[in-house]
């Protein structure tokens, strides 16, 4: 495999891991906080936390999470697409 897509492969794995645990402290979080306060999980409603609080700061490390995700996701595409590009001269059909 081509180095370039190796290492867009390495970043993609590390922020889907950095994402699956923000989103396993934040769920951890609200059960505990659903614990004190049971209308919490009885409406289905996420609350993002006052200010300065746990449930705050859970809530802004999966959002960056899910944007690292997202902006290391288009960079392997990009990899691929343009190792696909040079090797065959189009892009896999899937990834057009």
């Amino acid at each position: 495999m081509n180095p370039d897509a190796t290492t867009a492969r390495r970043a993609l794995i590390r922020a889907y891991r950095a994402y699956l645990e923000a989103e396993e402290d934040l769920e951890r979080a609200l059960d505990d906080a659903a614990a004190f306060v049971p209308e919490l999980r009885r409406h289905g409603l996420r609350p993002i936390g006052a200010p300065g609080s746990r449930i705050r700061r859970l809530t802004e490390t999966r959002s960056h999470s899910v944007e690292v995700l997202d902006v290391m996701r288009d960079k392997h595409r990009r990899a691929v697409i343009r190792l696909a590009t040079e090797k065959e001269g189009t892009p896999p059909r899937a990834l057009r």
